[in-house]
């Protein structure tokens, strides 16, 4: 049989270990953290996933070769078409830069192209003449189906349209990059 004392003393340590592991945290966690506006420009948000899995296609589909920490997936519709934009989170911001770059050789991007070229007939692959973030359009196919992919931290973001009408894109490609890429935390 236990003395009294004992029981007391174990009773103590177990209440004092319980009110010490006792946190109260106000911030939202990992998961809770709102990765898409439910507008963006135009557009309404339909789906919304987390996953690696969601964004495993458009990896193997630019040939795009760093480790994906996490996956991010959007489906926006609106009165002009739908937009969506896929997000790997890689390691560090510089993963992601060098990860952009290479995927963008890769796709047939070449530095060296004249930037003053008219002919587009034969380009897979150019660099929009703004910096930070560097843009990057990929053409995949021969019926000029493209997305924009560029890194901000430690993502990388795809973002695709069905709308062809560039001047649309430009405009929803600066409200992805203001209202998702500036907002979303590093490590989230």
């Amino acid at each position: 049989m236990f003395p009294k004392k004992l029981i007391y003393i174990i009773l103590m340590v177990l209440i004092i270990g319980a009110i010490v592991n006792i946190k109260i945290d106000f911030s939202p966690k990992k998961e809770e953290v709102k990765m898409f506006p439910d507008i963006l420009g135009d557009s309404v948000l339909k789906t919304n996933d987390t996953g690696i899995n969601f964004i495993r296609d458009i990896a193997v589909y630019d040939d795009f070769r760093e480790n994906i920490i996490q996956g991010y997936k959007a489906n926006y519709t609106g009165a002009n078409g739908t937009m969506i934009i896929f997000i790997a989170q890689t390691l560090n911001n510089e993963s992601a830069n060098t990860s952009v770059k290479e995927m963008a050789v890769r796709n047939g991007y070449d530095p060296d192209m004249d930037k003053n070229s008219t002919n587009m007939t034969n380009w897979n692959v150019i660099m929009l003449p703004i910096n930070n973030p560097e843009v990057y359009v990929i053409r995949k196919d021969i019926n000029y189906t493209w997305h924009y992919t560029f890194a901000k931290s430690d993502k990388v973001y795809w973002v695709g349209f069905s709308n062809p009408n560039i001047e649309y894109q430009v405009y929803m490609l600066i409200e992805v990059y203001r209202n998702v890429a500036e907002k979303i935390p590093v490590g989230i």
